[in-house]
């Protein structure tokens, strides 16, 4: 994912995309103020008790951990050692140590006070997928062995413990008050809810009516029962105790990154540009519509906010969530386009995705964002329209 999001105790809502490389911090529906970091792609944002935030980001061409004062707007530390490989997530544990996991073997402990790095651990085999930390000190997390099996595993400073094999688990795991860890995985008859003991002992596992590859993550309802979605649309609900107790209605496809909120509220992502709300009984009470796929928070007041890569939505409380309003409607575009006019090359820059067109409409090229440099040697003479986000540039081809 793109974009990542948490909000502090005073309201403030801290987003952050790698599509324009800025933190943002938005209350009371308007902008605060911007900050720029060079960040890495699927980054997220964690917030302490004080307010404090850290984020991976890209410095002096390493990976580093940032503590950031979003109320001084200062750096209070970049992590003493940078690493090659990116992040694939950051959590903050009760005891104050920030775990961070990498796209590799590794994750390390660092200190929140200065960021020193207080161990490092390498997996003897597989790669670490999403931590996740229990409530007896232990990271949890699926060690992927290859792209489509992984092995659920627990760990410390200087061992781990792994259990089964299992064909595409969930990316991310949940863990309960009681230490219970939960995950899916995907089944050729059907696809599996899992709980087990933190000892690594299962404790119980419910086949769902579904074969639509589930690895959605699952998320804890304040009853304690749990909900997952399905690639093909479909969100279903077991008991702490293991019940299969519903299975909604078809929904969009690519259903991800459920929240539940003190109700029993059920909000969950599709890749079709909606959030669907189910009751506590698994019923569509209404869906929202996005501007992009995007993240569910239940901020103060109840107040649903769902952050995308172009869009910051605030929905209210207020018959059933339905009044919307856009903070921030699109990320500002950085278009550079040289030489103007050109004869057999463009030079064309851009914080997002371009396309090319000739001046009667027709599609000429599309380029991902960065620096490109278009060969134009063939095109012919005339005016062609670039496009990026909102910004428009004519260009001449001259021979």
């Amino acid at each position: 994912q793109d974009v990542s999001a948490v909000i502090s105790a005073d309201s403030t809502l801290y987003t952050f995309s790698s599509v324009n490389d800025c933190l943002m911090a938005i209350k009371d529906d308007q902008v605060l103020w911007t900050e720029e970091f060079n960040s890495q792609y699927d980054m997220n944002i964690v917030i302490d008790s004080e307010g404090i935030l850290y984020l991976p980001v890209i410095f002096d061409g390493y990976h580093r951990l940032v503590s950031f004062d979003p109320k001084a707007r200062i750096i209070l530390w970049y992590s003493e050692q940078g690493w090659g490989t990116g992040t694939r997530n950051v959590i903050l544990a009760p005891d104050s140590i920030l775990y961070v996991t990498f796209y590799d073997t590794s994750f390390r402990a660092i200190n929140k006070t200065d960021g020193k790095t207080l161990w490092t651990y390498d997996l003897p085999e597989g790669k670490v997928g999403r931590t996740s930390y229990g409530s007896d000190g232990w990271l949890y997390f699926i060690s992927y062995q290859n792209t489509y099996y992984g092995k659920l595993t627990k760990s410390d400073s200087k061992s781990s413990q792994s259990i089964g094999n299992y064909y595409e688990p969930s990316r991310e795991l949940a863990i309960d008050k009681e230490g219970t860890i939960y995950f899916a995985s995907v089944g050729t008859s059907s696809d599996t809810l899992f709980a087990y003991n933190p000892n690594l002992s299962l404790k119980w596992k419910e086949a769902l009516d579904d074969t639509t590859w589930i690895k959605c993550p699952p998320a804890i309802c304040p009853d304690g029962s749990i909900v997952v979605g399905s690639e093909g649309g479909y969100v279903h609900k077991v008991s702490k105790e293991g019940q299969y107790q519903w299975k909604s209605e078809k929904l969009g496809t690519g259903l991800y990154l459920p929240t539940v909120d003190a109700e029993g509220k059920i909000f969950i992502s599709s890749e079709t540009d909606t959030i669907y709300c189910l009751n506590s009984s698994g019923q569509r009470q209404y869906s929202l519509y996005t501007l992009y796929w995007g993240q569910c928070l239940i901020g103060p007041g109840r107040r649903l906010f769902v952050v995308s890569q172009t869009a910051i939505t605030c929905y209210n409380d207020k018959n059933s969530y339905k009044e919307s309003k856009i903070i921030k409607e699109s990320i500002p575009c950085k278009l550079n386009v040289s030489p103007n006019p050109f004869r057999d090359k463009l030079n064309i820059k851009s914080n997002m995705s371009v396309i090319i067109y000739s001046l009667t409409g027709q599609l000429i090229r599309e380029i991902e964002k960065g620096d490109n440099i278009i060969n134009t040697r063939n095109w012919k003479e005339g005016v062609y329209i670039i496009k990026s986000g909102k910004e428009c540039k004519k260009v001449v081809k001259i021979n």
